[in-house]
């Protein structure tokens, strides 16, 4: 959330799921970040600080998903957690972290990801 298109399709696709019937939504994130959000109310919000494309988060954040007891995972970018243990939907926006990186390493992660989906 709050960055750039992807802040942009995540806002409007927890809009749409907050208001689908029998749906739970839990976001991983920060409290503060999500309390702005006219929806805000209606989503649980789990404290995730693993960084973006950050070792934490490719294997780190599957540990404390597992307490969360989700049924689906989203990745709303490139990176998919390792070992979630649940099926898991990755939006992919586009190739620049595969044909115009801004790190060095983007590429690594990024490949294997769109040859598995």
């Amino acid at each position: 959330l709050g960055h750039g298109g992807i802040g942009v399709y995540l806002h409007n696709l927890i809009s749409g799921l907050v208001e689908t019937e029998n749906s739970r939504v839990v976001l991983l994130g920060e409290q503060a970040k999500v309390a702005k959000y006219a929806w805000a109310d209606r989503v649980s919000v789990v404290e995730e600080k693993a960084g973006l494309y950050s070792l934490e988060e490719l294997f780190m954040m599957p540990r404390r998903l597992k307490a969360v007891g989700c049924d689906v995972f989203h990745a709303p970018h490139f990176t998919l957690p390792y070992g979630l243990g649940v099926p898991t939907v990755m939006t992919l926006h586009d190739l620049i972290h595969v044909y115009d990186p801004q790190k060095p390493f983007y590429p690594y992660i990024a490949t294997p990801l769109i040859l598995s989906a």
